[in-house]
């Protein structure tokens, strides 16, 4: 049996989960449109500031804003 982590950490011997309702890479932005608020964006602002100031700022030279605001996403 492998051992497969469902977690990105852990804290004093607990899991520590993205609390998202998916597998896969954690800078998806597939199917974000459905989701309420707060969505996935807004989560990791709170869990993983560095993580999402990078999503928004430093991938595809900050063109993931213009996509999102177009679409009327929040991710603030």
């Amino acid at each position: 049996m492998r051992q497969i982590k469902i977690a990105y950490g852990e804290d004093e011997g607990l899991l520590k989960t993205t609390k998202a309702k998916r597998t896969g890479c954690v800078g998806c932005l597939f199917g974000i449109h459905l989701e309420e608020e707060p969505n996935r964006l807004q989560r990791m602002k709170v869990n993983n500031p560095e993580l999402h100031y990078k999503l928004l700022n430093k991938l595809f030279d900050g063109k993931v804003k213009v996509l999102l605001d177009s679409f009327n996403i929040k991710y603030e």
